[in-house]
């Protein structure tokens, strides 16, 4: 008896992993009057979950099985720091690699899937994701993607007529909802800190309501990286929270900060200024290498072209003392740089 129930539970368990077979169509995103071809055709299965599908053709069952093992703890994490459950089933369709990707009809229009996370799509209640051959990025990719799904869907949640009246009243900043989907994805880096450095030499971010693009996703990540910093993480739910209920950040911002979204930004560039060029003391979290290549230079020597390698253990930059270039690799370990 006890052998027979041993290969019962055996098959039970092969059939939890055994893919479902389905017919994945995508006509309802097609740009009329434009086509693809398919070199490959996609026969699409899935894996299911009380809160997911993970959708997977062939030979891709591998990367699908790591996606479907690590939505448990992407969503789990995501809902508490948001303080909003999930309440609609998410599918996420996986691509095996960019070239399929782009064979599909959901990679028609570079310029709505290119995002600062990588090449991702949503529409409705399916995400599009694909391998480039670097599970961490995929889980960055889908961290990123999953928290704009549910900003998105937490803002406009209700019935189909509060939720029509809600997108015409009122459009997410892509500062605010951008900006925070890449900090719950990325949290902060050295390399987010050479990002921002970049903006701000630059004067390219001087009124985060105006700044639009690339541009506006950093500020809006190193905004939410400092209220969480400043402020606490808690603030973070109460302030979408009220964006939702009032249509509008500011009041949010002024009711749990105490000040305007421009006072708050305001604030955190003064404070980003002060450790960026006037300070050498490490006061923030991460690596203080912005501050070591301020202070070694001349005064009216320029810092251009702040490239960071994927070890984050190198920075190459140009310097520009009037109209002199010259070319330096600074080791973020050692401290010390070199002239190339």
């Amino acid at each position: 008896m006890k052998y027979h129930l041993k290969i019962i539970a055996l098959c039970v368990g092969c059939l939890w992993w055994y893919p479902s077979s389905s017919q994945f169509y995508y006509g309802s995103i097609m740009d009329f009057g434009k086509n693809r071809v398919q070199y490959q055709p996609f026969d699409w299965t899935y894996f299911d979950a009380d809160k997911y599908k993970v959708y997977t053709y062939q030979g891709g069952q591998d990367i699908a099985k790591y996606v479907y093992a690590q939505l448990p703890f992407i969503i789990n994490a995501l809902e508490r720091k948001l303080d909003y459950q999930i309440e609609e089933k998410l599918s996420i369709i996986v691509y095996n690699n960019i070239h399929d990707f782009y064979q599909s009809n959901i990679g028609l229009q570079y310029d709505e899937i290119n995002n600062v996370a990588g090449y991702t799509k949503i529409i409705g209640n399916k995400i599009f994701v694909y391998f480039d051959g670097s599970l961490e990025k995929l889980k960055q990719d889908l961290r990123y993607t999953i928290t704009e799904w549910m900003i998105n869907k937490y803002m406009y949640s209700g019935s189909a007529k509060d939720a029509i009246k809600s997108n015409a009243l009122f459009t997410m900043p892509e500062w605010y909802i951008k900006g925070l989907s890449r900090f719950m994805a990325e949290g902060w880096t050295v390399k987010n800190d050479l990002e921002l450095l970049e903006l701000m030499r630059t004067n390219t971010i001087t009124d985060i309501k105006s700044t639009e693009g690339k541009a506006a996703v950093i500020a809006g990540h190193a905004l939410w990286y400092y209220i969480a910093d400043i402020y606490g993480e808690a603030s973070i739910p109460n302030i979408i929270y009220l964006t939702k209920l009032n249509h509008n950040p500011d009041d949010a911002f002024i009711f749990i900060l105490g000040n305007s979204v421009n006072d708050v930004f305001y604030e955190m560039l003064d404070a980003y200024n002060k450790h960026y060029f006037k300070t050498k003391d490490n006061t923030r979290k991460g690596h203080d290498s912005t501050n070591i290549l301020t202070a070694k230079h001349k005064k009216r020597e320029i810092i251009e072209n702040i490239i960071i390698n994927n070890d984050e253990t190198h920075i190459a930059y140009v310097t520009n003392y009037l109209g002199q270039k010259k070319l330096y690799v600074y080791n973020i370990e050692t401290k010390k740089r070199k002239r190339l």
